[in-house]
């Protein structure tokens, strides 16, 4: 319960801060109770004899490298996933199946790299492996900045398997480096925690990126001057999406009339004489 309160909270405070400023006094409430709460949660967990997660297994030094590697790319895959659906639908006019379908190519790229990892490791080492891999990610978010309105999609493909490879290479590696380790008997233990370190990466990183993504498009949005402003109940049916937007009518071309044909007669000719 308390790791619930305090993860909720801080997510909420984080929430919060973006659209209704630091200083709020529910943004300082939030924040301080998950902070308080995650606090006492870390020592409770340290003094139980069965621990809910074991904190003190962040003592071994290969275990906490490999799980923060996890949060890590988590952290910012979670929050990519929500940049490319703004991306291809608010930005290209993309329908959400043409922008789920321009997704794909990164996750089969990351299933490539989690293959190739199993051959870089003999080569390379563990750290070497995901070291590689995390570079490969960074490189891919350098050219997600450089994205504009007119960027062809083959760039954003490029970056895309770049960061797959990436984020497959980093995976793979880790999640063994895991349980590899820490004691066979702590083991399920070791797995709990990396199970939590995904769900929080990705959380975190939908809240806090996606709220500085959501501030920085609401600061440089420029409206029309025909649509009224987002809080009018007007705005949504004045200005759609783009996807829900009519498609224009097809151009009308001027129809020519024909003489029309007589139809024959019922009554029968009378005979010549």
């Amino acid at each position: 319960m308390l790791s619930i309160v305090g993860v909720i909270a801080v997510i909420y405070a984080i929430k919060e801060a973006a659209t209704a400023g630091v200083w709020q006094t529910s943004v300082l409430t939030a924040a301080a109770i998950g902070v308080a709460a995650l606090v006492v949660f870390a020592f409770r967990q340290v003094r139980l004899p069965e621990p809910l997660i074991d904190v003190r297994l962040f003592r071994r030094r290969a275990f906490s490298a490999a799980v923060g590697a996890n949060l890590i790319a988590i952290f910012g895959m979670s929050a990519l996933s929500l940049v490319f659906a703004w991306y291809f639908q608010l930005v290209l006019g993309w329908s959400p199946l043409q922008a789920g379908l321009a997704s794909i190519p990164g996750g089969l790229a990351a299933a490539v790299g989690g293959v190739l990892s199993t051959k870089l490791i003999a080569t390379w080492g563990r750290s070497w492996t995901v070291a590689t891999g995390l570079t490969l990610s960074a490189i891919s978010f350098a050219c997600y900045s450089q994205l504009a309105t007119g960027t062809p999609y083959a760039f954003v493909l490029t970056a895309m398997l770049i960061g797959g490879l990436g984020i497959g290479l980093t995976f793979a590696v880790t999640n063994d480096t895991v349980l590899a380790s820490v004691p066979r008997e702590r083991a399920g233990a070791a797995a709990a925690i990396s199970e939590t370190a995904f769900e929080l990466g990705g959380a975190l990183g939908i809240a806090i990126l996606g709220s500085i993504l959501s501030g920085v498009y609401r600061a440089h949005l420029t409206l029309p001057r025909t649509c009224p402003p987002p809080s009018s109940p007007r705005y949504a049916s004045h200005c759609p999406p783009p996807w829900r937007r009519p498609p224009p009518s097809p151009p009308t071309w001027p129809r020519r009339s024909w003489p029309r044909r007589r139809a024959p007669s019922s009554t029968p000719s009378a005979s010549p004489p």
